[in-house]
């Protein structure tokens, strides 16, 4: 009560007395990167492993410790790579001599299949399959070599072992399978016991081989190699930004490093959602256990023009061009993330309490689809009804290589009932139709011999829901034509055909 009867000075005096003497007003908060470096420690460490690799421990590991902040280093972005036996073991394959015997053949007399190789890859598979980053490694393959961070010849050998599927060269195919042969000898006797960024991408290479040949008597092998690629990853911290880890690896020097490795695992990323996607597997790598930012545009070296994707070679000179490619890669991770809410939700069917829900959650994945749709940026757009002489550039083409991931609850209505209408076959229907479109303009301006894998699933899907549902016997007889078109370069176009030829409709069923 005294305040109330206090004259204004002998109140403000008070006030200020208050104000000087409470104590958790006047407490001093440590910097940002200071409470971030004890976050992030709380959370996670890496940590040397038995081979010199560094480790990810999680905060439920029984290795993972709390140590104090290191030493900081500089770090700029034209500092050069500082090699640490303790945190960077050098590359166990560094030459073609270490692994001619495991190959059985001379690799160095393959230099011209090689390089065919390389630009087959860089040209029409690099826009889906940004895993890998180009700049660096061919600033490594024709460089330093045994110095190399982003180099390794089981690399080299698995890269090319994909481009020369493309090949119109019987000869070079085959010495492509034999490239596979030995890249994945190569990860059996000693990539397992010395994870790295290198041997992520080599078996991810050779996954994504064993994908498209289709031969799914190897599936228990696919499936070993895609675990493997996605839980190495893990174990080397790729799903924290690597931003946080540049106080504890010696091999992160630039920023050119951290850029290369958010590009590395946001590659990975897409990866495993098409792989779920084609296999129909949930996904190894969620985006809620990712802390990693958004990519950007690194520059080109000079001379870049014979590597890059094809609708990007003849205008070098165009730096939106160039940019487009990374805006394209931004938009694969935002559909990636898509389908993986796809996958998710369709695994909830048995959990659902009744159709009427389980519908309702089918419908609320394809508004997701068709909102991220809608929401393309102008350059990453493609209108099925512009001219023939339109340039469709392969990296747009993968973006629009959709097909409604409710085929399953349309085929259902069909079955129960042939006369109530059907919103997810409409929606299956309009998409095959899209992508039949797609496909002719593709086959028109680029041949499909040099077709994305992912355009082998849209055709397959697409021929699937027309021919279930009665709609359209010559387009769906184009499709067919298509796959086989598809089989000179992947085996699982192959597949494709001899399923759906043999697959049977509601229609038919009652036969």
């Amino acid at each position: 009560m005294g305040l109330v009867y206090a004259s204004p000075q002998e109140r403000e005096s008070r006030l200020k007395s208050f104000t000087t003497t409470a104590g958790p007003s006047t407490k001093v908060e440590p910097d940002r990167s200071t409470r971030m470096f004890q976050l992030v420690q709380r959370q996670a460490s890496l940590q040397p492993g038995p081979g010199g690799s560094l480790i990810y421990h999680g905060p439920t590991s029984i290795h993972h410790s709390w140590p104090s902040p290191p030493l900081s280093r500089p770090f700029s972005a034209g500092s050069t790579s500082t090699r640490n036996s303790k945190t960077n073991p050098p590359c166990p394959t560094s030459s073609y001599d270490s692994i001619t015997k495991i190959a059985g053949f001379n690799i160095a007399e393959e230099e011209v299949a090689i390089t065919n190789g390389l630009l087959l890859f860089f040209k029409w598979q690099y826009s889906h399959s940004m895993f890998i980053y180009r700049e660096a490694f061919l600033r490594d393959h024709f460089g330093d070599r045994q110095n190399s961070k982003y180099w390794s010849p089981d690399l080299l050998l698995a890269i090319c072992a994909l481009g020369l599927q493309m090949s119109s060269d019987p000869g070079e195919r085959d010495l492509g399978s034999r490239f596979y042969t030995t890249a994945e000898s190569v990860c059996i006797v000693s990539g397992l016991t010395q994870p790295s960024i290198l041997m992520v991408q080599t078996i991810l290479c050779l996954a994504f081989y064993c994908l498209g040949q289709g031969d799914f008597s190897k599936s228990w092998g696919l499936q070993v190699h895609i675990c493997i690629a996605f839980r190495m990853a893990q174990d080397l911290g790729f799903q924290k930004d690597p931003a946080d880890w540049i106080l504890h690896d010696f091999t992160i020097t630039t920023s050119e490093d951290i850029e290369i490795r958010r590009r590395i695992y946001w590659g990975c990323y897409n990866s495993d959602k098409l792989i779920s996607l084609i296999l129909g597997r949930p996904v190894q790598l969620p985006w809620h256990d990712a802390s990693v930012a958004q990519t950007d545009v690194l520059p080109d070296f000079p001379q870049m023009h014979h590597w890059l994707p094809a609708g990007f070679s003849n205008d070098t000179k165009n730096p939106g061009q160039l940019a487009s490619l990374v805006l394209c890669f931004r938009e694969q991770i935002r559909l990636s993330r898509n389908i993986e809410s796809v996958l998710t939700g369709l695994t909830m069917q048995g959990a659902a309490p009744d159709e009427i829900e389980w519908e309702g959650c089918v419908a609320d994945l394809s508004v997701k689809l068709y909102k991220w749709l809608e929401s393309l940026p102008l350059p990453a757009r493609w209108n099925r009804w512009e001219p023939c002489s339109a340039s469709l550039l392969p990296s747009i083409a993968v973006l629009h290589t959709l097909i409604a991931l409710n085929f399953d609850q349309a085929e259902q209505d069909i079955s129960l009932d042939t006369t109530r209408p059907s919103k997810a076959k409409d929606i299956c229907l309009s998409s095959a139709h899209a992508i039949t479109c797609l496909v002719r303009k593709y086959r028109q301006q680029h041949g499909l011999r040099y077709a994305p894998i992912v355009l082998v699933y849209g055709i397959s899907q697409a021929s699937r829901s027309l021919r279930t549902f009665s709609a359209g016997h010559d387009e769906t007889e184009y499709l067919y034509s298509m796959l086989e078109e598809c089989q000179e370069t992947w085996g699982l176009a192959r597949d494709g055909v001899g399923l759906v030829r043999c697959g049977q409709g509601p229609a038919q069923r009652e036969d």
